[in-house]
Protein backbone atom coordinates (compact mmCIF):
# COMPACT_ATOMS: atom_id res chain seq x y z
CA UNK A 1 0.00 0.00 0.00
CA UNK A 2 1.26 3.57 -1.13
CA UNK A 3 2.43 6.09 1.46
CA UNK A 4 -0.93 7.91 3.35
CA UNK A 5 -2.01 11.14 3.22
CA UNK A 6 -4.93 13.67 3.21
CA UNK A 7 -6.54 13.73 -0.24
CA UNK A 8 -9.71 14.66 -1.87
CA UNK A 9 -11.54 12.10 -4.22
CA UNK A 10 -14.61 13.39 -6.58
CA UNK A 11 -16.75 9.93 -6.94
CA UNK A 12 -18.54 9.34 -10.00
CA UNK A 13 -21.89 9.78 -7.97
CA UNK A 14 -20.93 13.73 -7.90
CA UNK A 15 -20.25 13.28 -4.11
CA UNK A 16 -16.63 14.87 -3.15
CA UNK A 17 -14.84 13.37 0.12
CA UNK A 18 -11.50 14.51 1.93
CA UNK A 19 -9.61 12.01 4.06
CA UNK A 20 -6.33 9.95 4.50
CA UNK A 21 -5.80 8.31 1.50
CA UNK A 22 -3.89 5.89 0.18
CA UNK A 23 -3.63 3.61 -2.91
CA UNK A 24 -4.08 0.25 -2.98
CA UNK A 25 -2.56 -1.48 -5.81
CA UNK A 26 -3.25 -4.79 -5.42
CA UNK A 27 -6.95 -4.01 -5.19
CA UNK A 28 -6.92 -1.17 -7.50
CA UNK A 29 -8.69 0.73 -4.89
CA UNK A 30 -8.33 3.66 -2.40
CA UNK A 31 -8.40 3.34 0.52
CA UNK A 32 -9.37 6.40 3.05
CA UNK A 33 -9.60 6.49 6.37
CA UNK A 34 -11.82 9.33 8.34
CA UNK A 35 -13.74 10.28 5.40
CA UNK A 36 -15.98 13.14 5.25
CA UNK A 37 -17.99 14.82 2.91
CA UNK A 38 -16.92 18.44 1.43
CA UNK A 39 -20.13 20.28 0.81
CA UNK A 40 -20.79 23.94 -0.32
CA UNK A 41 -22.37 26.25 1.78
CA UNK A 42 -23.70 29.46 -0.28
CA UNK A 43 -23.72 32.56 2.20
CA UNK A 44 -26.35 35.35 2.76
CA UNK A 45 -23.90 37.84 3.82
CA UNK A 46 -22.30 40.85 2.18
CA UNK A 47 -20.05 40.13 -0.60
CA UNK A 48 -21.83 36.63 -1.54
CA UNK A 49 -19.32 34.41 -0.02
CA UNK A 50 -19.29 30.56 -0.52
CA UNK A 51 -18.53 28.67 2.54
CA UNK A 52 -17.07 24.58 3.14
CA UNK A 53 -18.52 22.44 5.75
CA UNK A 54 -16.58 19.39 6.22
CA UNK A 55 -18.79 17.87 9.71
CA UNK A 56 -20.75 15.26 7.74
CA UNK A 57 -18.78 11.78 7.96
CA UNK A 58 -19.05 9.84 4.99
CA UNK A 59 -21.21 6.60 5.31
CA UNK A 60 -22.09 7.90 8.78
CA UNK A 61 -23.91 4.77 9.82
CA UNK A 62 -21.42 1.98 9.24
CA UNK A 63 -19.43 0.74 12.27
CA UNK A 64 -15.44 1.51 10.48
CA UNK A 65 -14.44 4.67 9.27
CA UNK A 66 -11.91 3.04 7.16
CA UNK A 67 -13.65 2.31 3.43
CA UNK A 68 -12.02 0.63 0.27
CA UNK A 69 -13.19 2.72 -2.92
CA UNK A 70 -12.85 1.13 -6.27
CA UNK A 71 -10.40 3.54 -8.60
CA UNK A 72 -13.24 3.01 -10.92
CA UNK A 73 -15.61 5.27 -8.70
CA UNK A 74 -13.73 8.03 -8.72
CA UNK A 75 -13.33 10.36 -11.04
CA UNK A 76 -10.24 12.44 -9.74
CA UNK A 77 -7.77 12.17 -6.63
CA UNK A 78 -6.35 15.39 -5.75
CA UNK A 79 -4.21 17.22 -3.29
CA UNK A 80 -6.25 20.19 -1.23
CA UNK A 81 -5.47 23.32 -0.95
CA UNK A 82 -3.08 23.93 2.44
CA UNK A 83 -6.12 25.55 4.44
CA UNK A 84 -8.78 22.61 3.00
CA UNK A 85 -6.06 20.18 4.18
CA UNK A 86 -5.77 21.89 7.71
CA UNK A 87 -9.59 22.63 8.45
CA UNK A 88 -9.82 18.85 7.89
CA UNK A 89 -6.77 18.03 9.76
CA UNK A 90 -8.16 20.47 12.70
CA UNK A 91 -11.62 18.95 12.68
CA UNK A 92 -11.15 14.87 12.04
CA UNK A 93 -7.06 14.27 11.57
CA UNK A 94 -4.06 14.65 13.24
CA UNK A 95 -4.33 18.11 13.74
CA UNK A 96 -1.03 18.57 12.58
CA UNK A 97 -1.47 22.34 10.28
CA UNK A 98 1.11 22.75 7.42
CA UNK A 99 2.54 25.78 7.21
CA UNK A 100 1.34 28.30 4.29
CA UNK A 101 3.82 28.04 1.34
CA UNK A 102 5.21 31.48 1.02
CA UNK A 103 5.37 33.17 -2.37
CA UNK A 104 9.07 33.87 -2.89
CA UNK A 105 9.86 35.94 -6.43
CA UNK A 106 13.08 34.57 -7.98
CA UNK A 107 13.90 38.21 -9.81
CA UNK A 108 13.60 40.08 -6.10
CA UNK A 109 16.44 37.20 -4.23
CA UNK A 110 19.36 39.07 -3.52
CA UNK A 111 22.76 37.01 -3.48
Amino acid sequence: MAAKGVKCLKLISGEEIIGDVARDGTADAYVIENPIYIQIIPSKSEGGRIGLSMSVPFLMYAKTRKFSIPMSSVVVAFDPTDDIRNAYSTQHGSGILVPETPNIDPKKIIF
